[in-house]
């Protein structure tokens, strides 16, 4: 991903400021750049678009490396949207919140307050939803992976062509894209087809379409089905023993 903003020392006042030998890089109403710290902060209207990248708020700040690069980013609106295609698989993620952190160098962005992520894979016939107060997602390259959150629920859906959909929530959540593992702990719910689980951990394994539930001391799993219509599909399986497959890591 091109990463690059211009060096400029300038205050602007206008509209639809401009910056960028592309116009397509980044606007915004007015800007001012911070030629000691190499901080950049833009108001109104503002939008970075690169690549395969597309930020819009109401603010922007940006610091720039010595070679003129955006190295993070702190975009404020009610919501700063940050929009992304994966350049591999053709994946569109859109991501909102009152804050967004955006780290170019260790590929962590943060969305803080109100937090939303939509991701569409058109080639899968998949959709992944998720709600929280502070989502946490990690790229690397120009791909979107891993991603942890936390709420009161954080709230999370996937739903599959030829598969029922899957919802959960829990206090704490995280997703391994690459491995298509789900982790849910704290007041722990899945939903999936027909069939509720409830733990203080549930682990689920899209890939085999497996949902498990550890053994915690001290706490029991709650299974229930709803009645089944003749169109509902057959739920997964699901095993109340440690999925050893599955090696959860720690929060992003």
């Amino acid at each position: 991903m091109n990463k690059r903003l211009p060096s400029i020392l300038l205050l602007a006042c206008w509209p639809t400021w401009v910056l960028a030998a592309d116009l397509s890089d980044l606007r915004a109403d007015s800007a001012s750049l911070d030629g000691k710290t190499g901080e950049t902060l833009y108001r109104g209207n503002a939008i970075l678009s690169q690549d395969n990248v597309r930020i819009s708020a109401d603010e922007m700040q940006a610091l720039q490396n010595e070679d003129g690069g955006l190295k993070s980013g702190r975009f404020r609106g009610e919501p700063a949207v940050f929009e992304h295609t994966d350049p591999i698989t053709g994946a569109k993620s859109e991501a909102r919140a009152r804050e967004i952190v955006y780290d170019t160098g260790t590929g962590r962005i943060e969305l803080l307050g109100g937090a939303s992520l939509v991701q569409n894979d058109s080639k899968l016939n998949r959709q992944l939803r998720l709600l929280a107060d502070h989502i946490q997602l990690t790229q690397t390259g120009e791909q979107l992976n891993d991603l942890s959150a936390t709420g009161n629920p954080a709230l999370f859906s996937r739903l599959e062509e030829n598969a029922a959909p899957v919802e959960g929530q829990a206090n704490q959540l995280s997703y391994l894209g690459s491995k298509e593992q789900l982790f849910l702990e704290g007041n722990a719910k899945l939903l999936q087809g027909t069939t509720t689980i409830e733990h203080v951990v549930i682990e689920y394994d899209g890939l085999r379409k497996l949902i498990t539930t550890p053994k915690r001391d001290g706490h029991q799993v709650k299974i229930t089905r709803a009645q089944a219509n003749a169109a509902a599909t057959k739920p997964e399986p699901i095993t109340t023993e440690p999925n050893h497959a599955v090696q959860k890591k720690e929060p992003l």
